[in-house]
């Protein structure tokens, strides 16, 4: 069986990875998301995230509008409850139970 390529030739074996962080300051208690983007490292073509929802959440992964973007909601391993602010201040800051 040959190997299949793709319409650019290239059979996409090696890939590079880019992620960036980034802190939502206007949050409580402070959020972080991670931004992925995937590329083959020979052809340069990019890789889209499928079957996840387009856009922003704060609470769950989504993708940007040309779905190249993975961007999901992370945390430090050392958050946990009792950082967690009350839900009188989440109803405040208009943030989600």
């Amino acid at each position: 069986m040959e190997k299949e390529e793709t319409v650019r030739g290239c059979e996409h074996m090696t890939f590079t990875a880019k992620v960036d962080v980034t802190r939502l300051f206007d949050t409580l208690p402070m959020q972080f998301r991670a931004d992925i983007k995937i590329q083959c490292a020979e052809c340069k073509e990019d890789f889209e995230f499928g079957g996840i929802p387009i856009g922003y959440d704060p609470h769950i992964p989504t993708t940007s509008a040309d779905k190249f973007t993975l961007r999901i909601p992370i945390k430090p391993n050392t958050y946990t409850r009792e950082v967690r602010p009350s839900a009188r201040e989440r109803n405040r800051h208009g943030l989600a139970s």
